[in-house]
């Protein structure tokens, strides 16, 4: 079994300091930190924190070349899953991502040597995934994370540098060049479709979207709210998500006012407990059940082993609103349209870009320009003029 800490022992024989472990493999390992008491302390710190964070240094063994292209994906899956998370150390999703990217170039080339993969071989990837009907985005997106698995492979030490070089020079698929779908602009909701959706949605998911239509919060954000996280001292409430937003792992800011209207969405579902999500599935099934007219409790044997859950992510609330627009009949829709119409409701009624971006929570203002769907104001008072 392999072992899961680490400890510091003194060797009977030799009075050297020393630890021991065994790998995933059955292998075990010893390493010798000297004589000295305080120097061998220092020296198993150091080693420790390696050995954490670090499955080539927990399996020696495994730092050979060659190594197939299915074992260094297999070691990086392991690193993702402990690397990627947020402040609070719950996962964000990337190692699937990840997973996701790896997948064909595993299935296509698993078995060949790390060593060996040329440029083509990417290239050929790509068009497997043109072939399952990825769009051109998620491709490029893909081999993006393809050519970072073998970068950190190459800085682990487990490829040599020619290898990662013939991956770091595969070009994004072009516009057009091939047969992989254009994704199509992403732009505002109508606010009919909006209301004809919420109608048709719990009152937890409909106050979830308003909440959203209103303050140009993130998908995520709006499923995180809390009680400790509103400051509801003032006129407008204050939403402070900490670290848990999308760009908190960069320890950037992100506070997002909360005007009248969204607070009477949100009033309804305070919490007495100030760490519990406020808008919860649970409590959405609840409410359902109350609309139809369905006996509360279960009493019909589960067919699978899914729970509804006490909490919503961007998934889980996203197939709320599927849900929703299905039963209303109109176009669909996603929840990150919202934050467009929220943009550009802004500033139509005037809202600065900067107030626009501070309120997107954007680092680049071209970005925020983007969502808001409008013509840059110096390019329209020319037109206006002379064009």
């Amino acid at each position: 079994m392999a072992t899961k800490s680490l400890k510091l022992e003194t060797d009977q024989t030799s009075g050297k300091y020393r630890t021991r472990w065994t790998d995933n493999n059955g292998k075990r390992h010893t390493r010798s930190f000297g004589s000295d008491p305080i120097q061998a302390q220092i020296k198993f710190n150091e080693f420790l924190a390696k050995w954490l964070t670090d499955p080539l240094v927990r399996a020696p063994g495994v730092n050979q070349k060659p190594t197939t292209i299915k074992g260094i994906v297999e070691l990086f899956d392991e690193h993702a899953y402990d690397y990627y998370r947020r402040a609070d150390r719950t996962h964000t999703g990337e190692h699937v991502n990840f997973e996701h990217a790896t997948r064909e170039l595993v299935a296509k080339y698993g078995k060949k040597l790390a060593n060996d993969i040329t440029t083509q071989d990417i290239e050929l990837v790509q068009l497997e995934m043109v072939k399952i009907g990825l769009c051109r985005n998620v491709i490029n997106a893909r081999t993006r994370r393809i050519r970072h698995v073998f970068k950190w492979a190459y800085k682990k030490g487990l490829i040599y540098q020619d290898a990662y070089e013939r991956v770091r020079v595969v070009d994004p698929v072009k516009a057009y060049r091939t047969t992989a779908k254009e994704t199509e602009e992403v732009n505002a909701v109508d606010d009919d479709v909006i209301l004809r959706t919420c109608e048709c949605a719990s009152p937890t998911v409909r106050a979830m979207i308003m909440v959203q239509r209103l303050t140009g919060m993130r998908p995520g954000e709006v499923c995180s709210i809390t009680t400790g996280m509103l400051d509801m001292s003032g006129l407008l409430w204050v939403f402070d998500p900490g670290r848990k937003h999308k760009t908190g792992h960069l320890n950037k800011k992100r506070k997002v006012l909360i005007g009248k209207r969204a607070q009477e969405f949100i009033r309804p579902y305070l919490q007495t407990d100030l760490m519990a999500p406020i808008f919860s599935p649970q409590v959405s099934r609840h409410e359902q059940d109350i609309k139809h007219g369905k006996t509360i409790g279960r009493n019909k044997p589960r067919k699978t082993d899914r729970r509804v859950g006490n909490s919503y992510t961007s998934t889980t609330y996203y197939r709320a609103i599927v849900y929703a627009i299905s039963k209303a009949g109109v176009p669909s829709w996603s929840p990150n349209q919202l934050r467009h119409s929220w943009a550009t409701t802004a500033r139509k009624n005037g809202a600065a870009l900067d107030a626009i971006q501070n309120g997107m929570g954007h680092s680049d203002q071209r970005t925020t320009q983007g969502y808001a769907h409008l013509f840059d104001d110096k390019y329209v008072e020319y037109q206006e003029k002379f064009g």
